[in-house]
């Protein structure tokens, strides 16, 4: 009886990880296989809609309800994707709006937002708002105005980025604004809305010069167009350390905000390069993931 007690803890304890400051939920450890478990680097932050790798066993988001502002964490289903059933469960007939992004990382570079008015929604009167079938985070207020959705990243600033590569989409409508990445002081990824995705006076010439892949194909920054549909944006700036740094998504300084539908639904930055393989096998895992 003895030896059944004690294989059953262990059996427990293997299993199962309980998350830090959430004493009552456990959060299983995930198997197979996830899009960072082959690649050779650590991410300094990476942020999606689904689990990214294998050793991480914390949540994937924090929503706030509409109608009466509770909060609660999501985490993953068993096949890692967002745990949509809870969500909606949670959320009901209301609004669902994200208050923390988890970072997958390890290095704690959560996006976040308390402030309720620049949150962005993951549930539209209670429908999970989705971009090309599968969950996703909007960015729906109108260009420059005062009231816009942001979220900010932990601690300092990604101040390096060796590869950077990012699956969103800017909004549709006529007037649509936004940067793939933004900063409270720089403008280092500035686009130029509406017709490309960096502006070719403005945006850094780490950023401008580096070496783009759009859905797997080779694309010049100088020609990149901003985009109104889901894409993979896979960069490898000229310069990690110059040029690069992000701190926010969703605005650029006091204005240029994502808006109108535009949004994100993975971002991944390495401070350090790596392979061409593993570049591609994360592309390719995204496309198919994302319907790309």
């Amino acid at each position: 009886m003895k030896k059944i007690i004690i294989a059953s803890l262990l059996y427990f304890g293997l299993a199962h990880a309980q998350v830090a400051g959430t004493p009552y939920i456990l959060q299983s450890v995930p198997s197979g296989n996830y899009v960072l478990d082959a690649v050779s680097q650590t991410p300094s932050i990476a942020v999606s809609v689904r689990k990214l790798s294998k050793n991480y066993t914390g949540y994937c988001i924090q929503v706030r309800r509409s109608n009466d502002g509770a909060t609660r964490d999501i985490g993953f289903d068993a096949n890692g994707n967002l745990d949509t059933a809870t969500l909606l469960s949670f959320i009901g007939a209301n609004d669902g709006y994200v208050r923390i992004w988890y970072d997958q990382s390890g290095n704690g570079k959560n996006l976040t937002q308390i402030t309720s008015i620049y949150q962005p929604k993951i549930v539209m009167a209670g429908t999970l708002v989705t971009s090309n079938g599968q969950p996703f985070i909007a960015f729906y207020a109108v260009p420059s105005s005062t009231v816009y959705n942001h979220m900010d990243v932990s601690g300092a600033s990604i101040a390096v980025n060796a590869q950077v590569i990012v699956v969103n989409k800017f909004g549709s409508i006529t007037g649509s604004d936004g940067f793939l990445l933004g900063d409270y002081t720089y403008f280092y990824w500035h686009s130029r809305p509406s017709t490309n995705l960096f502006h070719s006076s403005f945006t850094s010439s780490s950023v401008y010069n580096g070496t783009l892949y759009i859905n797997g194909v080779a694309t010049s920054p100088s020609v990149a167009p901003f985009h109104t549909s889901l894409k993979t944006i896979s960069l490898a700036p000229q310069i990690p350390n110059t040029g690069t740094e992000w701190n926010v998504i969703g605005r650029d300084r006091t204005s240029h905000h994502t808006s109108n539908g535009g949004g994100y639904s993975e971002i991944i930055s390495f401070p350090v390069s790596i392979t061409t393989n593993e570049r591609e096998q994360i592309e390719f895992n995204q496309k198919n993931y994302f319907n790309l």
